[in-house]
């Protein structure tokens, strides 16, 4: 006699799944694994910018300390006051100047009146 359809087809589909379970086992291995290595890279890669980030806290520190050791210094206090002082004696020169050419132009248009 001959075979069903019906038996054969099942057999075909027993084998097939069979074939899946085994490609799937397989392949959960290698996510796993995949899964495992992105873990690891992922936590050395958190743990090395940790240790950029502290890094980075301790330069600002000693940075800030720096700057606050300069800025309190007499020193820098004499250099601002002396460079407050050039600035304003250049204003007060460029005023003086502006003045002193109103007053020129004054004299000059009173003087023509007069003629």
């Amino acid at each position: 006699m001959g075979k069903s359809r019906s038996r054969e087809r099942g057999r075909k589909d027993r084998r097939s799944r069979e074939r899946k379970d085994k490609a799937r086992k397989s392949r959960s291995r290698s996510w796993r694994r995949r899964d495992r290595e992105d873990r690891e890279n992922r936590q050395r890669r958190d743990a090395e910018m940790r240790e950029r980030e502290e890094q980075a806290r301790r330069i600002e520190n000693e940075v800030q300390r720096r700057l606050r050791e300069k800025i309190n210094s007499k020193e820098f206090e004499m250099a601002m006051q002396e460079k407050v002082n050039e600035e304003m004696d250049r204003h007060f020169s460029l005023i003086l100047v502006e003045v002193e050419m109103k007053k020129k132009k004054l004299i000059e248009d009173f003087t023509v009146k007069r003629e």
